[in-house]
Order: structure tokens, then sequence, then C-alpha cells
């Protein structure tokens, strides 16, 4: 039996290379009420401990730096602090979506790792003091799924976006907001850019 990775991530609701699944992940919690609760039964207690690697993705979006972004004086200063993979993947309508600490966004083949395509946000991370996205959140269109944009992925940003893509080609759905964003720093006092972000 072979488990999924991404990156060193084992994901329970995996299925063996080849095989194919209709038990999903659509939501960081599982399901739109969270829980983390999988119906899947193929990994369990018993099997758990044979399991291996069966592929590995890497991203690419890795830096080390320090870990506080405050002086001791308490004063908030702008600091390159480290990386943190955090992000829990989910599946849906067949295809495994991430984000990564430099909130670019990549779809994968779920039984291969393949990537089917990647989107980025287009950070500047020189500004940014905290480096990880925690998820990305999916939504479908009841009345036109398959339509450009009736899958809908959207990704919150290190400098204050809500970014939304097309599930399947990874471009923007340019009738969110203006080319696809809103800027959550609109209306705002002022603040320094790692000061306010969405993970």
């Amino acid at each position: 039996m072979k488990c999924l990775s991404v990156l060193s991530l084992c994901l329970a609701f995996a299925a063996p290379v080849g095989a194919t699944s209709d038990i999903e992940w659509p939501a960081f919690g599982g399901a739109p009420g969270g829980g983390h609760y999988s119906t899947a039964e193929q990994i369990n207690k018993e099997n758990v401990g044979t399991l291996i690697q069966a592929w590995q993705h890497r991203s690419g979006d890795f830096r080390s730096g320090k870990r506080d972004i405050f002086a001791d004086s308490g004063e908030a200063v702008r600091r390159e602090s480290p990386t943190a993979f955090a992000v829990t993947p989910i599946m849906v309508r067949g295809t495994l979506y991430y984000c990564t600490p430099f909130n670019r966004v990549f779809a994968l083949e779920p039984d291969t790792g393949k990537e089917k395509w990647i989107f980025d946000a287009e950070v500047d991370m020189d500004n940014e003091g905290l480096t990880n996205c925690r998820a990305v959140s999916s939504w479908i269109d009841p009345d036109n799924p398959d339509d450009h944009c009736g899958h809908r992925i959207i990704l919150g940003t290190l400098d204050g976006r809500i970014i939304v893509i097309d599930g399947k080609t990874g471009t923007r759905c340019n009738d969110f907001g203006g080319n696809g964003e809103v800027d959550l720093n609109v209306g705002l006092n002022k603040h320094q850019a790692f000061e306010y972000n969405i993970t």
C-alpha cells in the first residue's frame, strides 16, 4: 500500500497509485463544518505502519530566516522569517490543490503528483514576515459547474488579498472583484505589510 506525499505530508484520504476514489477532502476541515473526518477506510490502524511513499512534490518555495518579527523593545520591525509548511491540501473533483508559503497554488493529479497547473499570486515576499499558507478553499457553481470558473479555488494572500481562480485552468476569475481579486487593505489604517495577512 502506498500513500501520497506532498513534501513530507502523508494524506490519510489517499488511494494507492493507479487507484481511483470518490472520497474527497473538499475543505480545510474535510467538510464545510470542519471535523477533519474522512469515511475512507483503506488506510487504518492495522496497515498504517506498512505505508510507503508513492510520490513527493516540492514547490521550491523555501527560505530561512529569523523567527521573531519584534525588536527587544516590543516595537514591530520587519525581519525575514523562515517559511513554514503548514498547509492542509484539499481534493476536489479529482484534483489535489495546495498553496505554498509564497502563496503559489499547485493543482496536482492525486495518483501521481503530476502538476496540472500553477498559479502565482506574485506576493512581494521581501515585505512579508510570516511565510505560510494554511489552505485554499473551493466553491462549485451548482448550476454551471463545468463552465470557466464554475469551480473556483479561493486563495487568501500574505499581502491581504483574496484571489479567485478557475479550478480547471488556474486562471483568474475576472468576474470576482477586479481582475479576480479583492484587496482587503483598502480602508485599513496605515500599517506595515507584514502586520496584516491572510493565511
